[in-house]
């Protein structure tokens, strides 16, 4: 390598491997450990020889065989090169074999480059906000970076690079605003990519065994947001959140199923609840609403026969939607036979000692579904029954060790329980699944719904009446009803008396930040195209009429970049003068400028006079009167000479210097 070529210093290098790292972090939970590892240590492998004052590092040899063993890891792990998550595994090792052969400032610009777009793949992956911060202030690093490797053979302090890049950001700012509000949204998530596969999160599944719910209400994390913008809030009585609602039973889980479509006799009674709601993503169909929704859906969404709501597509991202529900309502008064009969459906051989109990207090209530109802709510609560967030495994008969030995479980043994009694006496019932309660935000205005308020209830069918929601656990331990229903109610009506305690403090920070969250995730994630057509449509603009929406973003970002240019012109203007005869001066030389006849840096009034007579007699002669007044109130301190210059200055216009020029 020639002596004259520039080198990386170890400073840009140290810079370069900090900002390939800080890039890998927000990705670093979906990556598998071995690329983590391997990342890391070709980091430190480069940075080797400047550690010990080499030129080299060490077994460069290597270089090569290591890279095919990461390239052959991949496909390994991954089976393809082709997604999100073998790209970006595949994005961090290349970052980490290129800073491995990194030795001139070429070879750290591409390096700056490829962890530009790892921001991009961990962005796509995780947009939460401390993610967005993360990743911002990274990429603030990177242009830092950059801007140093531009002069990397002029040494000096850091601080002037990074300042630079915040400024730059800051200029681009309003460019990328103006983007994000009007370029046209298409419909499907606007921060994500599909996948081959749901990523395993926490949320209500398609099927229910004994302990499912269980689990998934020990889990603390967010379930969705709702607010009641256009109508009354629910009473608590009535925040029964429906979800998967389940027909079949094969002994064991209980599944969705197929019944065949049929047209629900639903029949809304007094006025709805409208909800906006901001649903976490799920990896699932299903979408959530107040029990029993209705109306104008949600796009991309149908309702089924038992009045569920369903995404067409899996629900990958957070959505934001509205919709209407009525909790008083009347539902299939008359039930098609083929329902009837596969809602009654139990296995011949699974829980027969359930069976035989259901068929024996049927037989007792004289096929009244009321009088069943109320016999086995009797049942749950005047026995040794006891609910538990830690229910014991059971058999494959789970039904009959339930009921007569353990005696012990969570909603979703009640409410399977019940509903399989129900049916061993002939009457139809299903199992719902969704959440019950929600928690108020003061500050933001809204209810959070955490998973920890999963919940099962049943549905019976009465004749003449129709599909009559009951909820078994009420019966077993009224204060796990209460105690869920009564979250919203305790931070809505309570006042927090005076104190600085822990708990106290702790709950505000908790409120702030779900309510810079929550408006974090309605303005920008959920920022879809009906989002983006209503707000427009409320500024006045043409939200449906792409033409004009692309000819006002055009102009607005041709008025934002010559805002720009015109602020960077003014800062490079000397400021203003104060004193009346400098700031006269300065317009003197304008209009002579103008006119043709500009000053030269090196003359002064003097000088300048006297070039003009060789050049224009006619010009020196007309400015001659006014240079001698500039002379006694500059130098000699004639104060007085400063009104008649402007006076004088007035009458001189540049056009009459060009023609005085002339002659």
């Amino acid at each position: 390598m020639s002596e004259l070529t520039p080198k990386l210093r170890e400073r840009e290098l140290q810079l370069l491997a900090l900002g390939m790292l800080a890039s890998i972090l927000p990705v670093a939970g979906t990556l598998p450990v071995w690329v983590l590892l391997f990342s890391l240590l070709f980091a430190v492998w480069r940075l080797i020889p400047g550690w010990l004052g080499r030129r080299h590092a060490p077994l460069a040899f290597l270089r090569l065989p290591i890279g095919l063993a990461c390239f052959g890891g991949v496909w390994l792990e991954f089976g393809s090169f082709n997604g999100v998550e073998p790209g970006t595994a595949l994005l961090c090792l290349m970052l980490g074999l290129k800073l491995l052969e990194s030795w001139k400032p070429r070879d750290g610009l591409i390096l700056a480059m490829l962890a530009y777009i790892l921001l991009l793949a961990a962005f796509l992956n995780n947009q939460d906000l401390p993610v967005a911060v993360w990743l911002t202030l990274v990429a603030a690093f990177q242009t830092g970076v950059l801007l140093r490797l531009s002069r990397i053979g002029e040494p000096g302090p850091l601080a002037p690079s990074f300042l630079t890049a915040g400024k730059l950001l800051l200029q681009a700012l309003p460019v990328a605003l103006i983007l994000f509000v009007l370029f046209p949204r298409v419909p499907g998530p606007l921060w994500g990519t599909p996948t081959p596969e749901p990523r395993a999160v926490t949320g209500l599944s398609d099927r229910m065994s004994p302990g499912s719910v269980s689990q998934l209400a020990q889990s603390n994390e967010l379930a969705f947001r709702v607010s009641f913008p256009e109508s009354r809030e629910p009473r608590p009585d009535e925040r029964y959140w429906r979800g998967p609602v389940f027909h079949e039973f094969d002994g064991q889980e209980w599944r969705e199923g197929s019944l065949p479509d049929h047209e629900p006799g639903f029949l809304p009674l007094g006025d709805p609840i409208r909800q906006e709601i901001t649903l976490e993503d799920h990896g699932q169909h299903w979408v959530i609403a107040l029990d029993i929704p209705g109306g104008d859906l949600p796009n991309n969404t149908r309702q089924r026969s038992d009045m569920r709501l369903e995404s067409k597509d899996r629900i990958s991202d957070r959505i934001r939607y509205m919709v209407d529900s009525w909790p008083s309502y009347s539902l299939d008064p008359a039930l098609p036979d083929s329902w009837r009969e596969a809602l009654t459906r139990i296995p011949e051989d699974s829980n027969p000692e359930t069976q035989a109990l259901g068929a024996r207090w049927g037989e007792e209530s004289n096929g009244d579904a009321e009088a069943l109802i109320e016999r086995v709510l009797d049942h749950f609560g005047q026995e040794d029954f006891y609910y538990t967030l830690e229910p014991p495994r059971l058999g494959r008969h789970a039904m009959d060790e339930f009921l007569n030995d353990s005696r012990r479980g969570f909603c979703e043994h009640y409410a399977a329980a019940f509903t399989l009694l129900m049916r061993a006496a002939g009457h139809p019932a299903r199992v719902v699944t969704g959440y019950l309660g929600a928690e108020y935000n003061p500050m933001a205005g809204h209810y959070r719904v955490r998973q920890s308020n999963a919940h099962a209830w049943s549905e019976v069918w009465i004749a003449g009446e129709g599909w009559r929601r009951v909820d078994p656990t009420g019966a077993i331990d009224p204060s796990r009803v209460e105690t869920t229903l009564a979250l919203g109610e305790q931070a809505e009506e309570e006042e927090w008396e005076g104190g600085l305690s822990l708990e106290y403090l702790q709950l505000q920070l908790e409120m702030l930040w779900d309510t810079v969250q929550a408006r974090w995730d309605g303005w920008f994630l959920a920022y879809g195209p009906e989002r983006q057509q209503e707000f427009l449509e409320n500024l006045g603009l043409p939200g449906r009429d792409a033409l004009r929406l692309a000819l006002i973003m055009v102009a607005l970002i041709g008025l934002s970049l010559l805002l720009l240019w015109l602020g960077l012109w003014w800062r490079q203007q000397p400021p203003p003068s104060r004193d009346p005869v400098e700031r006269a001066w300065q317009q003197f030389q304008r209009r002579m400028a103008r006119a043709g006849f500009p000053r030269q840096p090196s003359e002064g009034p003097e000088s300048w006079q006297q070039r003009l007579q060789q050049e224009a007699p006619a010009v020196a002669q007309a400015t001659q009167s006014l240079m001698d007044r500039f002379r006694r109130a500059r130098y000699a301190g004639n104060a007085e000479e400063a009104q008649r210059i402007r006076e004088e200055l007035r009458a001189l216009r540049a056009r009459s210097l060009r023609r005085l020029g002339r002659e």
